[in-house]
């Protein structure tokens, strides 16, 4: 969501085998592309595996409350 993107934190996302955590860094842009290491497909002809590749889409909710409408206006009002 905007609110983890903006402010950082961690989500889990599908991986190929299993649910992997992410740490989605502060300020993180919509198409913003994440590396995951060692979560990707195995090395041909070698040991280990290779990296999995996120896409960030951050979704804007449309359905705010008043409250957080205000909130977000204050916010809109420290930018300035």
């Amino acid at each position: 969501d905007f609110i983890t993107a903006a402010l950082g934190g961690n989500i889990k996302v599908p991986g190929l085998n299993e649910e992997i955590s992410l740490v989605v860094p502060e300020g993180t842009q919509n198409g913003s592309v994440l590396k995951v290491e060692g979560v990707g497909l195995p090395h041909l002809g070698g040991s280990g595996n290779g990296s999995e590749f996120v896409v960030i889409n951050v979704i804007i909710p449309t359905d705010l409350t008043s409250e957080q409408k205000t909130i977000l206006r204050a916010f809109l009002e420290l930018r300035e």
